[in-house]
């Protein structure tokens, strides 16, 4: 069977080291594939391997004894949702596949890998949400909560523009709510706020504080402190170097004359007069420096009490507003902002207001409008679900909607469209179910058994399956969905299957002959002794590899040429009237004999 452009569907299965599987590998086809195989011979195994790769936990699930790590992987042609997500998550893979791989050890974390990239089952359960749906006895069932249900129902019921319209004006509503909440929050610090701003700032103005006047304040308080100490060493200073009768300088120049004398006796030593009268020139004006540093006129009295209190005052902001003059400048006009933000409190307060009624009337819009479609679709769907319910063995089985919730009514102001919605509108939408006639209808997860849960996903899926849903999956799984059913039902449950396969690819796990018969590829899932241990082996049948197969599972008391005879007869039938036997898809890839034991 050729695949149809843009077919998304699992192409792959690798399973490794899993409970009693060493190493298989499966090819699934596009449309309807069907699994068969004795009790025991691991055909749950497989299923569970491949909810491992749609993020079930995997606690639960055993590596193979002497092994340390067991894998699964697995290989998809992604939908349009999955290819958007891959895209927007920024894990897109060569040629546009998906291969997703996880890793479950006995000694470190389990991993999960999507197109070659470390991720979270978190982000591979998002993913695979629009890629595969998996059901059957108490596993991935997406009808199992109200809020799976509402959202199951607005697949059928709402574009995905509207859905996505209606959540982001819901958003706009919670952020226009909590913007003007927040304000009334400031408000509500009323007067006592707006009296604590107004001495804060006033405390900084009254003081005046200029950038850098601290620095300045604290070198003259250094210049007027130490005026007197100044004055009395310049003095002792320039006595000592040059106006007491013994200073330096009228001591050198005796030295000079004495040392003259020498240099008449001695002319070598000349250059050391030189010398000396050098020193005497430097130290002369050395005393001519140290006598113009001398302070000037003293400042007046009180001066230096005045830049003190000053520098006090100062530091006293400092210790209350921030830890330097800049940062006290910097909370001024913190406080100067605050204090005006909440002194324009009724204007802002009108303006916040009328954006949350806006938002809230838009979002009433959508959510009504939604509400109409919601109701509209659940009545279609009650009724042709319920038809296709009656060919599956439930003859008295019957699906009922429920849409509760109350909107606010007219011109509803926010606070009421904000109780009595969400982001989905208003509506809270659960599934009731019965499958006998004139039972009422009850809580479909409560009442429904694991193969009436199947089933009546099986109808959904075959009811919905026209409109091609953009989010909803693209590869079926169906775990004995037909347990508990035999005869005609057995063969109307498998052309209703071979029917949802002609959208979208099904994986059915089966004991039932009639549905096998109808599958384009049918696959063989066996268990035999390799080396003293039990291995599962998965194969895909020919054409009369599938008789037998068929024969087996026909079984009873009836003969081996009887059951074979019935069993090609199912597969005429399953070809239709005036059909010949062709070749199944094990035999065109050239597939010979039983395949490998691993």
């Amino acid at each position: 069977m050729s695949t149809p452009a843009g077919y998304a569907m699992l192409t792959y299965l690798r399973v490794r080291n899993l409970a009693v599987i060493r190493d298989v590998e499966i090819e699934f086809g596009p449309g309807f594939n069907a699994l068969t195989g004795e009790t025991g011979a691991g055909k749950s195994i497989l299923v569970d391997a491949v909810g491992m790769l749609l993020g079930d936990r995997a606690q639960d699930l055993q590596i193979r004894h002497g092994q340390e790590k067991a894998t699964v992987e697995g290989q998809f042609l992604p939908g349009p949702a999955a290819s958007e997500f891959l895209r927007e998550e920024g894990l897109e893979g060569e040629d546009g596949e998906l291969v997703v791989r996880r890793e479950l050890a006995s000694l470190v974390a389990n991993r999960v890998f999507i197109n070659g990239k470390l991720s979270t089952l978190d982000t591979l359960r998002r993913l695979m949400s629009c890629q595969v749906a998996l059901h059957g006895q108490s596993r991935h069932l997406v009808l199992a909560t109200p809020l799976a249900q509402r959202r199951f129902l607005d697949d059928a019921a709402l574009p995905r523009a509207l859905r996505e319209d209606l959540a982001r004006t819901w958003d706009a509503l919670v952020v226009a709510a909590t913007a003007r909440e927040t304000h009334q929050e400031h408000m509500a610090l009323g007067v006592r706020q707006v009296a604590l701003l107004r001495f804060q700032i006033g405390e900084i103005e009254a003081v005046a504080p200029r950038a850098g006047e601290d620095d300045d304040l604290r070198r003259r308080e250094r210049q007027l402190s130490t005026f007197r100490e100044r004055v009395g060493l310049v003095d002792s200073l320039v006595r000592e170097l040059m106006e007491d009768d013994d200073a330096v300088v009228a001591r050198l120049s005796g030295i000079g004359r004495r040392l003259a004398e020498l240099v008449n006796l001695d002319p070598n030593l000349l250059s050391l007069n030189e010398r000396l009268a050098g020193a005497i020139l430097e130290i002369d004006d050395i005393a001519r420096e140290v006598r113009e540093a001398a302070p000037g006129e003293p400042a007046e009295p009180g001066r230096l009490e005045e830049v003190q209190a000053r520098l006090l005052a100062l530091q006293e902001l400092c210790r209350k507003y921030g830890g330097s003059l800049a940062e006290v400048l910097a909370t001024a006009a913190d406080l100067r902002a605050e204090l005006s933000s909440l002194e324009d409190s009724e204007e802002t307060t009108a303006a916040l207001r009328t954006a949350e009624v806006e938002a809230a009337r838009q979002f009433n819009a959508r959510a009504l409008g939604a509400r109409r479609k919601r109701r509209t679709a659940a009545q279609q769907l009650e009724r042709e679900v319920t038809r296709e319910l009656q060919a599956l063995d439930l003859s008295g089985a019957r699906l009922e909607i429920e849409i509760s919730g109350t909107p606010p009514g007219d011109d509803p102001t926010p606070e009421a469209v904000r109780a009595a919605g969400g982001s989905s509108g208003y509506d809270r939408v659960q599934f009731r179910f019965t499958a006998h006639a004139g039972e009422p209808a009850r809580d479909l997860v409560r009442v429904a058994s694991g193969g009436e849960l199947s089933r009546l996903m099986l109808a959904l899926t075959l009811v919905t399956g026209e409109r091609d849903s953009e989010s909803g999956p693209r590869t079926f799984i169906f775990d004995e969905v037909d347990a508990g059913v035999g005869g005609d039902t057995a063969r109307a449950v498998g052309d209703r299957l071979r029917q949802a396969a002609s959208r979208r690819q099904v994986v059915c796990v089966t004991h039932l002959p009639q549905v096998a018969a109808l599958a384009a590829c049918h696959l063989q899932v066996s268990k035999r002794m390799h080396q003293g241990r039990p291995c599962t082996g998965v194969r895909i049948l020919a054409e009369g590899e599938r008789v037998i197969e068929l024969a087996r599972m026909l079984g009873g008391g009836s003969s081996p040429d009887t059951a074979r005879r019935h069993a090609r007869a199912l597969l005429a039938a399953a070809r239709g009237p005036g059909s010949t036997p062709g070749r199944s898809r094990a035999s065109r890839q050239g597939v010979k004999g039983p395949a490998p034991w691993v």
